[in-house]
């Protein structure tokens, strides 16, 4: 399994085997009866050595009507919905065979079944976190700025605005304002403009596409939202910054020295740019991938 998104909370619960297991950046080494917990928009991904059995659940929590606001808050200063921890429980086979019984009942299908599945599902998360606080295990807390940067990077071309990155990060809007803010010294949106006007900008310099297409591509309804944009972060239209980047190029092309070739009458081979090359040509360019771009606003 690799760069597994989570579509909401989950437990991972491996039988049998090993593996090395990543949530978002964290690895862990898991063999037999580990439980792993991951949040809604972390990315899972997992590499057997040899063979891994494993169950996931997924869940979504809801919050009940009376009380709501109190326990919104609550949540936004600590959601352990969104906790990631792992670990090797002290007593294992009483997690395990609730996950047996909790399987059998969601395969029956029944009205009644799916209700025994609920309630086994709970059982199963109260022996968990018991073990978990006997074993002083402490969860940790998701970065919710790092999340919302790689939600960002993921979907730039889609139409995206505050409530839907906190809705996908099950945060309030004003929450993770403040908190992306204090961190990234702009707010999200801003560096939603950021990443789009940069990925335009790399569009025009290496493509013949239009200004329409290029839009499309980046998130923007048309040319004319893409053009007023882009002048906002870069300072120019995207006619006259390709134009101007072009003829910059030009400029130091003609000032490098040229450097005499003597050709050998023998056999050789091509070389491949380096690193240090690729880096080279596209630092000279001024384009930035939307990882480099998550790099320097940090």
């Amino acid at each position: 399994m690799r760069n597994y998104r989570l579509p909401v909370s989950a437990f991972l619960y491996t039988v049998r085997g090993s593996a090395r297991v990543w949530l978002d950046d964290s690895v862990h080494r898991v063999d037999r009866f580990h439980v792993l917990h991951g949040g809604k928009g972390m990315c899972l991904s997992v590499m057997t050595e040899d063979v891994l059995e494993y169950y996931i659940i997924l869940y979504k929590a809801t919050l009940a009507l009376p009380g709501r606001k109190e326990i919104a808050q609550l949540l936004e200063k600590g959601n352990p919905f969104q906790n990631q921890y792992a670990f090797a429980p002290h007593y294992p086979l009483p997690l395990y065979d609730k996950v047996k019984l909790l399987e059998q009942e969601w395969h029956k299908g029944s009205g009644l079944g799916k209700l025994h599945v609920k309630a086994l599902f709970h059982h199963f998360v109260f022996e968990l976190l018991h073990q978990l606080d006997r074993q002083g295990i402490q969860p940790l807390k998701p970065d919710l700025v790092a999340q919302a940067v790689t939600y960002i990077c993921e979907h730039f071309s889609r139409s995206i605005t505050l409530e839907s990155i906190a809705e996908e990060l099950e945060c309030s809007t004003g929450y993770l304002s403040r908190l992306f803010k204090s961190k990234m010294h702009t707010s999200p949106i801003h560096y939603l403009g950021q990443i789009r006007a940069n990925r335009a900008a790399e569009l025009l310099m290496q493509t013949d596409a239009t200004l329409q297409e290029i839009a499309e591509r980046v998130g923007y309804p048309d040319a004319h939202s893409l053009s007023r944009s882009f002048k906002k972060y870069k300072g120019l239209s995207p006619v006259r910054f390709k134009k101007e980047r072009q003829q910059h190029i030009q400029a130091q092309d003609q000032d490098m020295p040229q450097t005499k070739l003597k050709y050998a009458l023998q056999r050789t081979s091509f070389t491949r740019y380096t690193d240090i090359d690729y880096q080279y040509r596209i630092m000279r360019k001024g384009i930035y991938s939307c990882t480099e771009e998550a790099k320097l606003q940090q």
